[in-house]
């Protein structure tokens, strides 16, 4: 499906649905109903360049993500073009595209939206941390040999963006980022013993991956949504790199007492930070979830126009992991 059928498709019914746009995905909301739609992109990381993968990763998608979000992801709906107009299936016509169907939940009770407002309180924290802890002590435990050198790849990827980084922030930015790798490869290399043992211990399970605030929904109980489907690799994750996705993204909005306290009720659920060395670790976990932010938004504005608001966020994603990689050595 191309952007010249998106837009063929909300000027049928344009006081229907609203747009949200990502660097892989269409979302259109509707008054009960958000349709995901897989934008036919390849990057480093993902693949959703042929119809075939869309759908699969569609279907992939509703089932991961129906293990802690009961209720929500509905189903695949094909997107059919017929007589001229495109629209969700199931209905005769031609097959364009693939979306996740899913049930629309309130704007307002996004965690971001309510950190931005001041709303997430103490309890909220806690309810996250227990049913986060719940989650990781029912996922399926991933044992393999760890691989340090693919994390150090992973880091390092977002040395891929350091022209773009210079063009925006300056040279600093992008010997910043170079920095970072160099200093992310050697951390790892000193710690593969750890990771493995970490790994051995049952502590690296198939988890979300991608547990950011604009990935839950504060309701009566929290609610994770959109993991990762694409990648095993980047959802088959340790308890520990997974919790500090979320911490990281608390200290982005100034929360770090509400990070202290996620980590602390976490671990009185699902104990994973036994020493001293453990603790270097969640440092780089952090690092390397900033550096994964701030990777995303380098791919978002290559493809609009980047507002200073969003341009504040890079800094600070640029920030956080500078900062955390001098607190883990």
């Amino acid at each position: 499906m191309t952007a010249e059928d998106l837009q063929r498709l909300i000027a049928d019914r344009p006081d229907r649905y609203e747009l949200i746009e990502t660097h892989a995905n269409w979302i259109l909301l509707d008054a009960e109903h958000a349709f995901k739609i897989k934008k036919p992109v390849r990057y480093s990381f993902l693949d959703y360049s042929t119809l075939d993968l869309r759908r699969h990763y569609c279907q992939l998608e509703l089932t991961l993500n129906r293990r802690f979000s009961e209720g929500i992801y509905l189903d695949v709906s094909p997107v059919v073009e017929l007589d001229g107009r495109i629209g969700f299936g199931p209905s005769e016509g031609t097959v364009l595209d693939y979306a996740v169907k899913m049930k629309r939940l309130p704007a307002d009770r996004q965690m971001h939206r309510m950190l931005e407002a001041g709303q997430v309180t103490e309890d909220h924290i806690r309810a996250i941390a227990r049913r986060l802890a719940a989650f990781h002590r029912q996922a399926s435990a991933v044992y393999r040999p760890v691989n340090w050198e693919e994390m150090a790849k992973d880091f390092s990827d977002l040395t891929g963006h350091s022209g773009l980084l210079e063009q925006l922030f300056g040279r600093k930015a992008a010997e910043q980022v170079w920095g970072a790798a160099q200093r992310a490869d050697t951390f790892l290399y000193r710690h593969r013993q750890l990771l493995q043992e970490r790994n051995d211990a049952g502590f690296t399970v198939d988890g979300h991956g991608d547990l950011h605030s604009a990935n839950i929904f504060l309701l009566d109980e929290p609610v994770f949504f959109d993991c990762i489907e694409f990648d095993e690799h980047l959802r088959q994750v340790d308890v520990l790199d997974e919790l500090a996705f979320l911490s990281m993204d608390l200290d982005r909005f100034g929360r770090s007492d509400l990070a202290d306290l996620l980590v602390n009720a976490y671990q009185k659920h699902h104990f994973c930070l036994p020493g001293e060395a453990d603790k270097r670790l969640f440092y780089y976990y952090r690092a390397y979830r900033a550096n994964v932010r701030l990777k995303v938004k380098a791919l978002s504005i290559q493809q609009h126009p980047p507002g200073q608001e969003e341009l504040e966020e890079m800094k600070k994603y640029l920030q956080l992991m500078v900062g955390y990689q001098a607190k883990m050595l």
